[in-house]
């Protein structure tokens, strides 16, 4: 029995450009899980060089 499902919902990434599944995106942003990790490790790489 061949069972069809629906095809993931998805969201292309407003930093890479990438188009991928729901999951890689927090709740409500435009910006992939992975993009939005590299940007908020280079913030408190800032924070901490300006200390």
């Amino acid at each position: 029995m061949v069972l069809n499902s629906r095809p993931a919902e998805s969201r292309e990434c407003s930093s890479c450009g990438r188009t991928l599944s729901l999951n890689f995106f927090a709740l409500d942003t435009r910006e992939c899980r992975r993009c939005e990790a590299r940007r908020s490790s280079q913030r408190q790489t800032t924070l901490q060089e300006s200390a």
